[in-house]
C-alpha cells in the first residue's frame, strides 16, 4: 500500500507517494480549523494589489497571487526603504496609498481592484513570456541593451543574450536614474534612450563624484565609494533642501550639475568663517557630532531640541496668543515667561516656548554670528543673545513679524524690566528654505550693528551692560527653526 504524505501549498494540498511524484489535490478554503493538522497562509486582497503595483513600478514582488510571501516582503521592504518611508515590509495604508498614486502617475490609468484569477492570468502570462526563449532579433536586443549599460557603469555582469535578473536590475537602475516607468523589460525606445546618455561617466563614477563634491560642501554621504549607502541618499536630501530643489534622494546628472555650478556670494555652504582680523574666536559650534552635549556643551533649560544631519532642531507648534497686542509685546511676555521674569507672564508662554543655553565668556564686546533658517509659520519668533550670570539678564535679538523677519534688540534685567533697545524696519525673507547668517556686533562703546546676509537691517547703540557676559542663550518662541552654526568673536587688544 502507498502512504500519502500530506502537504500544503499556498491555499491547496498535495500529497506525495514514495516515489516522489507530487498530485495535487482541490484547493481548501482560506481558512481552515486549527485541529486539522493543516496551516495554510490566508489569502489578502491588499497584498495582491501591492503585488501587482510594486511589479509595474519595478519590484520584484513575485506572483500576483494575493498571498505575504519572503519575495513580496522584500519587495514591499526595498519600495518603503526607497521612498524614505518607515520599513515594515507590510501593505500599510500609507504604503498602499503611496502605491496607488505611483500607479496612477506612470500608467495614466486609475489603479482598478481586480479578482485573483485575473491578476493570476497576467502574471503567469508575464513570466511566461520571460522565461521562453528569445527569437534571434530579440537576443541581439537584449546583447546591445547590455553592452550600453555595462558601459555606463550599471551592473550587468556577462553579455549573454539572456533577460535574467541582473539585467532587469540593472534596466531598473537606468529607468529610475532618468525618471523613466520602470519596467525592467529591454525595447528598442529603451536602448535609444541609453544610447543618448554620455557613456563617458559611469554611473558609479557619477556617484562617486556627486559624494566627493557633497563632502566638499559640507555635507556627510559617506566615502567617495561609489556606492549608494544610505548616509549618501540623507546627504543629497540635505543638500537638495538646502538648494531649493525637489527632495528624493537621486543621484543623477541634474543634481551633480547643480552640484558643479559656482558657490553663490550668500550661499548654503556649511563653511566655518574665519574670525575678522583682529579678533579671536571664542566659540565655533557646528553640531558636526551630532550632540548638542558634546563639544560645546548645550543644556536645554525648557522644551525640546535635537540635532539632526548637523543642524539643531527646534519646533514649537503653540504660541502666546498675538491679538491685541504689538509684536513687541508680544516679545516681551514671552521671553518675560521663559526666562523668568515678571509674575504675568502667562502659563502658555512658559509651557509653549523651548530654551538652550551654553556657557562661554564674553566680553561686552562681541561679535556672535548664527546661521539659521525657518518655516516661516505665522506668529514665528526666535530670539538669541549673552546673559550675565542669570538668563534673564542681558541682551536679546529677537526675529519676528513674519513672512519677513523683522530684527529687535531687548535689553533684559533680572525682575520685570524688559526694554526694547531699538526695532528695526527691514525685513528678511527667512521662509524661503535656506540658510541666513545673522552678524550681531557690538564695540567698547555700546554701538550696535545687526546684519544679515550681509545687508544690515539694524543700527543702535546702548549702555545698559558694561560688565562681561557669561553665556548665551537662545528661545524659540514659536514656529519650526534650524540652526548649524554659532560662532562668538571677540577683539583682540
Amino acid at each position: 500500500m502507498k502512504r500519502l504524505i500530506p502537504l500544503t501549498l499556498l491555499g491547496c494540498i498535495g500529497v506525495a507517494t514514495p516515489g516522489n511524484a507530487l498530485v495535487a489535490l482541490p484547493a481548501i478554503p482560506t481558512t481552515v480549523m486549527a485541529t486539522s493538522g493543516i496551516v495554510t497562509v490566508a489569502y489578502d486582497e491588499r497584498v495582491e494589489r501591492a503585488q501587482s503595483w510594486l511589479n509595474r513600478l519595478g519590484f520584484d514582488a513575485g506572483p500576483v497571487d494575493g498571498y505575504m510571501g519572503s519575495r513580496t516582503r522584500s519587495a514591499i521592504s526595498a519600495y518603503q526603504r526607497s521612498r524614505g518611508q518607515v520599513v515594515t515590509g507590510t501593505p500599510d495604508r500609507s504604503t498602499m496609498r503611496s502605491l496607488r498614486e505611483e500607479y496612477r502617475v506612470a500608467t495614466g490609468a486609475e489603479p482598478r481592484d481586480r479578482n485573483s484569477s485575473t491578476a493570476a492570468a497576467e502574471t503567469n502570462t508575464a513570466v511566461a513570456n520571460q522565461s521562453s526563449l528569445p527569437t534571434p532579433g530579440a537576443t541581439q536586443l537584449v546583447v546591445d541593451t547590455q553592452v550600453e549599460l555595462r558601459r555606463r557603469g550599471y551592473d550587468v555582469p556577462v553579455v549573454n543574450g539572456v533577460i535574467d535578473t541582473k539585467t532587469q536590475d540593472a534596466i531598473r537602475t537606468f529607468e529610475r536614474d532618468q525618471r523613466l516607468l520602470v519596467t525592467g523589460q529591454p525595447s528598442a525606445l529603451l536602448l535609444e534612450r541609453i544610447r543618448s546618455t554620455d557613456a563617458a561617466l559611469s554611473r558609479r563614477d557619477m556617484i562617486r563624484l556627486i559624494q566627493a563634491t557633497l563632502t566638499e560642501r559640507g555635507y556627510q554621504p559617506g566615502p567617495s565609494d561609489g556606492v549608494m549607502g544610505q548616509a549618501t541618499i540623507n546627504a543629497i536630501r540635505t543638500y537638495q533642501t538646502d538648494a531649493g530643489l525637489p527632495v528624493d534622494g537621486v543621484a543623477d546628472a541634474a543634481l551633480l550639475a547643480s552640484l558643479d555650478k559656482p558657490k553663490p556670494v550668500v550661499s548654503n555652504d556649511r563653511v566655518k568663517p574665519a574670525a575678522p582680523v583682529g579678533e579671536v574666536t571664542l566659540m565655533d559650534e557646528t553640531f558636526a557630532d551630532g550632540d548638542y552635549t558634546r563639544g560645546v556643551p548645550w543644556q536645554v533649560q525648557q522644551g525640546s531640541y535635537s540635532v539632526r544631519d548637523g543642524v539643531l532642531h527646534s519646533e514649537v507648534v503653540t504660541a502666546v496668543s498675538t491679538q491685541g497686542n504689538s509684536p513687541d509685546e508680544v516679545v516681551m511676555r514671552v521671553l518675560k515667561g521663559v526666562l523668568g521674569g515678571a509674575a504675568e507672564a502667562t502659563s502658555q508662554a512658559q509651557s509653549s516656548a523651548a530654551v538652550i543655553s551654553t556657557a562661554v565668556a564674553l566680553p561686552n564686546e562681541f561679535r556672535i554670528r548664527m546661521r539659521l533658517s525657518t518655516k516661516g509659520e505665522a506668529g514665528a519668533r526666535f530670539a538669541f543673545g549673552p546673559y550675565q550670570s542669570q538668563l534673564n539678564t542681558g541682551y536679546e535679538l529677537v526675529l519676528d513679524d513674519f513672512p519677513r523677519a523683522v530684527p529687535s534688540i531687548l535689553a533684559i534685567r533680572q525682575g520685570s524690566e524688559i526694554r526694547v533697545v531699538r526695532r528695526g524696519t527691514a525685513g528678511t525673507d527667512f521662509a524661503d528654505g535656506r540658510m541666513h547668517d545673522v552678524d550681531w556686533v557690538r564695540d567698547a562703546t555700546g554701538n550696535m550693528t545687526v546684519s544679515v546676509d550681509g545687508k544690515i537691517v539694524l543700527q543702535t547703540q546702548d549702555y545698559g551692560f558694561s560688565q562681561p557676559f557669561d553665556g548665551l542663550v537662545m528661545v524659540n518662541a514659536h514656529g519650526s527653526w534650524s540652526v548649524d552654526q554659532v560662532q562668538i568673536n571677540a577683539p583682540v587688544h
